[in-house]
């Protein structure tokens, strides 16, 4: 009697164990590899997401507009730091002051002349008549600030401040330039000369 009982229990154990390796073989059948076409499918998606982040995905002339795109917020910035705003005048009497002390000249004086506006178009030489009758205002204007300078010392100290001023990166036009000799006949010079400098504003900026 006991030894029927205990192979009883032993033949439900033993079929309790066969019918769950069964249960984990069909879970390996048909449950990993859903799992592992999802985690295939998600990397996908992560080097696909990568992709798009980068200018490689992009297409060809979506890729050349964003490189012009950049090339042109480079020369932009390149031209914002070439003009000289009515605000950035003080700045710019303070470099030219550092110039002439750094060529070993003496500045003898540094002060704003006149003030002048034009339209972008009239400065490139393209203006519209028409736009000038109407009186309408034009898109882009331009601001001239005029700068008068002097500064004494050797000759070759004058030449140095003057290559100092050509090496500078903002536009600084010199529209009047004059070597002369001081009234106490000392072997040094003066310079005069008058430096203009540009800004561009839009109209629309106010």
């Amino acid at each position: 009697m006991a030894g029927s009982t205990l192979k009883a229990i032993l033949s439900s154990s033993r079929r309790r164990w066969i019918s769950a390796a069964w249960g984990l073989l069909l879970m390996g059948l048909l449950v990993l590899p859903s799992v592992d076409s999802s985690i295939a499918q998600y990397r996908t998606l992560g080097e696909l997401r990568g992709k798009l982040a980068s200018k490689a995905a992009l297409p060809e002339r979506a890729r050349t507009l964003a490189e012009r795109v950049d090339q042109k917020q480079r020369e932009m910035a390149d031209l914002d730091a070439a003009l000289v705003s009515s605000e950035a005048l003080p700045l710019l009497k303070q470099d030219v002051t550092r110039m002439a002390r750094d060529a070993n000249c003496r500045l003898r004086s540094i002060r704003p002349g006149s003030k002048k506006k034009r339209s972008l178009d009239e400065v490139l030489g393209i203006a519209d008549p028409k736009t000038k009758r109407v009186g309408k205002t034009p898109d882009w204007q331009v601001f001239e600030h005029t700068l008068s300078v002097s500064i004494q010392g050797s000759f070759s100290a004058t030449l140095g401040f003057l290559s100092r001023l050509t090496d500078d990166v903002r536009i600084l036009r010199c529209d009047s330039l004059n070597f002369h000799q001081p009234r106490d006949a000392s072997e040094e010079i003066v310079l005069d000369l008058t430096l203009t400098t540009i800004d561009l504003v839009h109209a629309g900026a106010g």
